[in-house]
């Protein structure tokens, strides 16, 4: 998806809390569409006003450079290339543009024990907040606003789901080691350098290195002080 077009100068919401907000939508169902369009006029007071809709991502772009509107609310549901082009595309664009990614259950944003996957790939995207389609209708008002605002909103459920994914995964990779490699990666983590790892290995320097390379691979890291960082986060250097 491109745009020769220069982006527009960022619009400033003021502080009050009722200032007006405009929104665009891009949704596969326009018929769902045209009905978020009236549900946020009249549950705002007309305060939140829609200026435009598509159904066609590869659209969303010209119709955001057209609008100006303050906020794009984007259906995780969109057809190719899907939602998180659109949503990378815009933020790239109209960095000042608020993108709220929206979808239900299906895309982990409805919450319970849903898989949070799609609401977590459309916030790495650059979404700002999550609109939960199946939410009762009053309920879309304050979150919208406080995207609008500045804040970005997030469910619980995905917002652990971004805490605790990396942790986890840090988790995994101690779990995967022998305790050979535990004890080389300690060593490392506590700053030794290659002599004094042969010296405490009962190893020659050349060995040593070999090791030590070989560990940085599996942790997947590119040198011994992000083996040390992530030695911190796995808990390692909390045990003995």
């Amino acid at each position: 998806m491109t745009l020769t077009a220069p982006p527009l100068p960022p619009l400033h919401l003021t502080d009050d809390p009722m200032t007006d907000v405009t929104v665009v939508i891009v949704d596969r169902d326009l018929l769902f569409s045209r009905g978020l369009e009236l549900l946020l006029e009249r549950v705002s007071g007309g305060a939140v006003r829609a200026v435009g809709h598509t159904a066609d991502g590869s659209a969303a772009v010209e119709l955001v450079r057209r609008q100006r509107p303050d906020v794009a609310i984007v259906g995780l549901s969109l057809p190719a290339p899907g939602a998180l082009p659109v949503i990378r595309e815009l933020k790239r664009l109209y960095p000042w543009v608020r993108v709220i990614a929206m979808g239900g259950p299906g895309a982990g944003i409805g919450g319970g024990d849903t898989d949070t996957n799609g609401a977590v790939a459309a916030l790495r995207a650059g979404a700002d907040g999550l609109f939960d389609t199946t939410a009762p209708p009053e309920t879309l008002l304050a979150p919208l606003r406080a995207t609008a605002a500045g804040m970005s909103v997030v469910p619980p459920a995905v917002m652990a789901a971004l805490v605790d994914g990396p942790a986890r995964r840090d988790t995994e990779r101690l779990g995967g080691l022998s305790v050979e490699e535990r004890r080389l990666w300690r060593l490392v983590a506590d700053g030794l350098d290659t002599s004094e790892i042969c010296h405490a290995l009962l190893v020659s320097e050349r060995t040593a290195k070999r090791r030590v390379s070989a560990l940085l691979l599996k942790l997947r890291v590119g040198s011994r002080l992000q083996a040390a960082a992530l030695a911190g986060r796995c808990g390692l250097l909390d045990t003995e």
